[in-house]
């Protein structure tokens, strides 16, 4: 990997951080990987880097790869019996939900951002007992990241 390609996967950290946290808030991403609030907005603002211990600590508690955290490659998810097993169904409603507001609202969001979006909804609707997509909720997220 080049200098070049180090710094512009640095600049992505910020954003697979929030993709990491998830729907937690990040004052309680940080007190469950044992930080302080003030230093996981410094690394969500990409003031601050954090420490080798603080990232796996970070891939542990969120159940990312710690690879994809620090470089943005490969699978998200660790593989093996930590993976989160994907609902393709709910994947697929999710995004056609997302896809018709904006749509509506003629707005358009960048691709991390929409995916931010997306996984924060998955990982909401997949938590719930019926899986259904609360189309209420897709409105208030969309709103909120647009």
């Amino acid at each position: 990997m080049t200098a070049d390609e180090a710094a512009e996967n640095y600049v992505g950290f910020p954003e697979r951080l929030k993709m990491a946290l998830g729907t937690k808030s990040s004052r309680a991403f940080a007190m469950e990987c044992g930080m302080s609030a003030t230093v996981m907005h410094q690394y969500l603002s990409g003031k601050s880097e954090p420490s080798r211990l603080v990232l796996i600590s970070i891939a542990k508690t969120s159940g990312v790869n710690l690879h994809w955290l620090l470089t943005g490659e490969g699978e998200m998810r660790r593989g093996g019996k930590d993976a989160v097993p994907l609902d393709a169904d709910l994947l697929e409603a999710v995004i056609e939900a997302v896809e018709e507001y904006l749509d509506q609202v003629k707005v358009n969001l960048k691709p991390a951002k929409k995916a931010q979006l997306v996984a924060a909804l998955y990982d909401m609707f997949s938590a719930e007992e019926k899986r259904t997509i609360d189309k209420a909720k897709v409105i208030q997220l969309v709103r909120l990241a647009a």
